[in-house]
């Protein structure tokens, strides 16, 4: 089911977009370390197949709030959504002594969201100026922009819709999964959780 949804996603891309998906994942390892690998370890979809579940739900989620809005692209919120951890698939190794996915040494001094970059520009420039500069560049706004960051990081807040919806999917997406995680049979009051700061409570 997850394959048959990433692959409907992929395919209702345009031509130019998929050789840029394509060109990011050249790499076999890497394109089943970001199909295998977790989101998370501690937080959201932290288990197998978790940042390409992840992915997949952030794509529709965001796809499906932009249909109600003529100014988004797209091409630009699917790709987005589907690659926006991406880098996520050489963050975490699996330790094969501890039988768990673990923090991959380079990653405590390069980031998931730094790695994506340096991808996403070597996909780039093997492919060619296929996918319009415009839209190229929305696309690099909406996986970059954050909101809060301070000035000195040189960070964007968003400013296009793309960036927007891809915030407000990401967020939705992580902490619905955190609740049905921890919910309690029945409803009411589930288990704790740091990262949603108190027990998720369920009205059903």
């Amino acid at each position: 089911e997850l394959v048959q949804r990433g692959r409907a996603l992929w395919e209702s891309l345009p031509l130019a977009s998929r050789d840029l998906f394509n060109a990011m994942f050249w790499n076999g390892g890497r394109f089943r370390r970001y199909l295998v690998g977790p989101s998370s370890l501690e937080n959201h979809h932290n288990g197998l197949n978790g940042n390409f579940r992840h992915s997949l739900e952030v794509a529709e989620q965001a796809l499906a709030l932009a249909r109600d809005h003529e100014l988004v692209s797209l091409p630009v919120m699917i790709l987005a959504g589907l690659i926006h951890d991406a880098g996520k698939a050489d963050e975490y190794r699996y330790d094969h002594t501890r039988r768990r996915f673990a923090m991959a040494p380079e990653a405590t001094l390069v980031g998931h969201r730094d790695r994506l970059q340096h991808w996403l520009a070597a996909a780039r420039e093997r492919c060619g100026e296929g996918v319009p500069q415009r839209q190229y560049l929305a696309l690099v706004h909406a996986l970059t922009a954050t909101y809060g960051a301070p000035p000195h990081l040189g960070l964007r807040e968003p400013l296009s819709l793309e960036a927007m919806l891809l915030s407000m999917a990401d967020r939705a997406s992580g902490k619905a999964e955190l609740i049905e995680r921890l919910a309690t049979p029945g409803g009411g009051f589930g288990r704790y959780h740091q990262h949603l700061r108190g027990r998720p409570f369920v009205a059903a």
